[in-house]
């Protein structure tokens, strides 16, 4: 189990690689897919089983004193297999999530990184750029905020150098996901502008449906 950030991790194959047992399952816990299972399934070929995976689980906190006894209960984990992924040790990985108490899915490592950079990688960046817009004269205004606030940008204390790294590995889709933020940003200046009550319902609308919708999926 590679648990380490994205980018020490090919190193770190080639490091253990001749010391492991032939035709051994290696799996791993990275926010970013395509590029790590394209990586390291080629470096592992001939000696180790691959298979991508990306438990959707923990906090803004990281390290020892953050763990939690029931941190994967309910969690969702994804396993990002190719089309020459062996079926046997995708199964065990599978398997093994399923058994600390995952609801595990399965996405190609392109589409994880397309979905996520939505649902994960945009959200922190969003929160870092209100938390920074917020704070731009200094932490005056820290001093008045609500739960709001604290709920919505609460990601943005995650590790910034591992965030970094995601930010990078990810940048095509993230960019994507960008694009669209600000498109949809635009909407919502023009409707603001114009006074456009009927606009901001419908998008207000539209997002509370989804975000409710959520309740009954967790």
């Amino acid at each position: 189990m590679l648990a380490t950030p994205i980018g020490a991790m090919r190193a770190l194959v080639d490091q253990i690689r001749p010391i492991l047992p032939v035709g051994c399952v290696v799996t791993d816990v990275g926010s970013v897919k395509y590029p790590v299972v394209t990586a390291l399934s080629d470096a592992l070929a001939g000696k180790a089983r691959f298979v991508g995976s990306h438990p959707m689980a923990g906090s803004e906190q990281s390290g020892i004193e953050a763990a939690r006894r029931d941190l994967f209960e309910n969690a969702v984990c994804i396993v990002t297999p190719r089309e020459d992924t062996d079926k046997a040790a995708l199964q065990m990985v599978y398997d093994f999530w399923k058994s600390i108490g995952c609801s595990v899915k399965t996405l190609a490592p392109l589409e994880h990184d397309e979905i996520v950079a939505r649902i994960s990688h945009l959200p922190h960046v969003v929160a870092a750029a209100v938390v920074n817009i917020a704070c731009s004269d200094g932490a005056h205004p820290l001093n008045f905020v609500g739960p709001g606030f604290k709920d919505f940008t609460r990601i943005a204390s995650g590790p910034f150098e591992m965030w970094t790294e995601i930010c990078l590995e990810n940048r095509v889709e993230i960019g994507r996901a960008l694009d669209q933020l600000i498109e949809e940003l635009g909407k919502v200046r023009a409707a603001v502008e114009n006074s456009d009550a009927v606009e901001l319902r419908t998008m207000l609308n539209r997002a509370k449906h989804f975000r409710d919708e959520l309740r009954f999926r967790t």
